[in-house]
């Protein structure tokens, strides 16, 4: 059976998706139990702005990085930055 390219990247997103999903609820879940209890308005507030930011700088750098360079290059960056969690992880 031959796999498109499409179907590949389909594949490859379905996987990151549920491997990921785990992540936002337990940052939040580590955010209060790590917080003192006077600060967790503060802290919400700047793991929130964080999160946007990431979604507003992260699509930016990406469109530059493939104007400027090589898609492979944007995407072994990419993975590399998906599979850091994971290695982090086993070490």
């Amino acid at each position: 059976m031959r796999v498109s390219a499409l179907s590949a990247i389909l594949l490859g997103a379905v996987a990151t998706a549920v491997c990921t999903s785990p992540d936002n609820p337990a940052a939040q879940a580590l955010l209060v139990d790590s917080v003192d209890e006077p600060n967790p308005p503060a802290a919400n507030a700047l793991f929130l702005s964080c999160e946007s930011l990431v979604v507003v700088v992260g699509p930016a750098l990406g469109g530059l990085l493939l104007f400027t360079g090589e898609p492979a290059v944007g995407l072994a960056i990419n993975a590399g930055r998906s599979l850091s969690p994971c290695c982090s992880a086993c070490c």
